[in-house]
């Protein structure tokens, strides 16, 4: 292979998961190629330029929520590849999810932090039991520097910041969330709502 054909090789290669990864952000909300292909043609833009063009539009305009959701959450994510700022993608993110609740008829939501990962748990666990950080790497599979950032942590979730923590107990009603939106606390806050059905406030 030619310099030349090994140039050409790899532009095709960088062509071909530019694609793949536009095609796999648009299909979670429902697009297929033919629509990824209609937005490229007219500006002759990049695959990935025009799945930012079709996610705005998505975000901007489509009557489905959960698609609306998704959107958003996805040009957060490209905002966050390129050092830009994401909370306010994050935050019609948000809105879009407790309209959707709204909508499905539940009145009221708490804040949810994400679970310890599991292991961290065991970790935890045999650190208090007395294990170092060396056997409690053999025991589990994991690396040293992994047991020793979960005994840290826990096992929480280093961006679930001191206001998910604050408001984890609290229970709001959709408007009260809508109107003071604790979430997202962060550009990179992993929190959520969980909807809170008639039956767990008896």
């Amino acid at each position: 292979m030619t310099e030349a054909q090994a140039v050409e090789a790899e532009q095709l290669w960088a062509s071909h998961r530019e694609r793949q990864q536009a095609l796999a952000t648009l299909r979670a909300i429902g697009i297929d190629e033919g629509e990824l292909e209609a937005a490229r043609e007219p500006g002759a833009r990049s695959d990935s330029d025009a799945a930012m063009s079709i996610l705005t539009r998505v975000a901007e305009s489509a009557q489905n929520l959960q698609r609306r959701k998704m959107a958003f959450h996805f040009l957060a994510i490209a905002a966050e590849r390129r050092n830009q700022p994401s909370h306010e993608y994050r935050a019609n993110a948000v809105k879009c999810e407790l309209l959707h609740y709204k909508n499905s008829g539940i009145a009221f939501v708490t804040v949810s932090k994400p679970r310890p990962w599991a292991p961290a748990a065991q970790m935890v666990q045999l650190h208090e039991e007395g294990y170092d950080t060396d056997a409690i790497a053999t025991t589990t599979g994991y690396f040293a520097p992994t047991v020793e950032r979960n005994i840290r942590t826990r096992g929480e979730d280093l961006r679930a910041g001191p206001q998910c923590e604050m408001y984890s107990e609290k229970i709001f009603s959709i408007e009260e969330a809508l109107r003071e939106m604790p979430l997202p606390c962060g550009d990179r806050c992993v929190c959520s709502w969980h909807p809170i059905l008639p039956s767990d406030l008896r």
